[in-house]
């Protein structure tokens, strides 16, 4: 599994705008495909839906509402890079790209030039 994620810098105090990350992740990789709707509301419906039929307790939905107040929106995106698909999300805090292999060249290269163009974001590296 490679992961490439760009945290915020919390000693700044910085939030990322997931609005703005959307809309440059597009600028870098035009072909990348976003889910319609933030994903923590999504999944905070599922799980009241859950709770509804007592599949899942009380604590996981308002762990879930409280972490969706610190993190969100959450924008999940899909890239199909030559044949390696990449699945993320954007979101307040970070932005995480996740992938079986490293992508052909020209995506790998798009990936770590959109997150070095996001001010006060760490970037790191897993392969």
């Amino acid at each position: 599994m490679v992961m490439v994620s760009i945290t915020r810098n919390k000693e700044l105090g910085i939030r990322f705008d997931p609005i703005q990350l959307k809309e440059r992740l597009l600028e870098y990789i035009p072909e990348t495909e976003f889910e319609f709707g933030d994903q923590f509301e999504k999944q905070i419906k599922s799980l009241q839906e859950r709770l509804k039929r007592g599949e899942v307790h009380q604590l996981i939905l308002d762990s879930t509402i409280r972490f969706a107040k610190r993190a969100g929106p959450a924008y999940a995106f899909k890239i199909d890079a030559s044949g390696v698909l990449i699945k993320g999300n954007v979101r307040s805090v970070d932005a995480v790209f996740l992938m079986d292999q490293k992508p052909p060249q020209s995506y790998w290269q798009k990936i770590i030039e959109f997150a070095r163009s996001i001010d006060g974001g760490l970037l790191e590296i897993k392969e």
